[in-house]
This record gives structure tokens, C-alpha cells and sequence, in this order.
């Protein structure tokens, strides 16, 4: 990263990438489940409550304080796991950076 900007545009783009992984595995669950109707009800609560998340923390990324969307990137990204999603931020950081390199 060169500068504390760019910091800040990959810790959106962290949780942008995050939040999408939340919002699509479930809706995959779903569309490709053929009889998700039987499902229990708590399973499809888990799955409602990992959308709203995900929609939380994509509008938290887009739009959120640089501040506290860079703790809630940092406390996010702590498990060895997280560097799947480091990877996959990439093309959302350059996105991002075309957006927010304007300002």
C-alpha cells in the first residue's frame, strides 16, 4: 500500500468481499438446494441473518467512517482463514480505488 489512503481503501474493500460471501453462500444454499422448503426453520433464520449481515457490512465498506470501518477490518481479519478473502478483495481494491482516488 503506498499511503494511509490506500490502507483504508483495501479495509473497504475487505469488507465489501466479505459482505458479498455473506449475502451470496446462502442464496446459493437455496437456489441449488432442491428441497429447501423442508429445511428447518432455524436454518433458513441462520441464512436470514447471514444476508442482513452481509448487506451491513457491504454498506458499512461503501459508506461507512474511515475509522470505524478500518477496526471493524482489522478485528475481521485475524484468522489465517481471512487470507482467502484478502485474495479476493484484490479486484474489489481496484475498483474501489477508482472511486475513491477522486475524492
Amino acid at each position: 500500500m503506498k499511503n494511509k489512503k490506500d490502507s483504508t481503501i483495501y479495509a473497504r474493500s475487505y469488507l465489501v468481499t466479505l459482505g458479498l460471501l455473506f449475502v451470496t453462500l446462502p442464496a446459493i444454499a437455496i437456489l441449488f438446494s432442491p428441497n429447501f422448503k423442508a429445511w428447518p426453520m432455524w436454518v433458513l433464520a441462520i441464512c436470514l441473518l447471514a444476508v442482513v449481515g452481509g448487506v451491513w457490512l457491504i454498506s458499512l465498506g461503501l459508506f461507512g467512517a474511515d475509522k470505524a470501518m478500518e477496526d471493524l477490518a482489522a478485528k475481521a481479519s485475524t484468522h489465517e482463514a481471512s487470507l482467502v478473502i484478502m485474495a479476493l478483495a484484490v479486484p474489489v481494491y481496484w475498483i474501489l480505488s477508482l472511486f475513491y482516488n477522486r475524492r
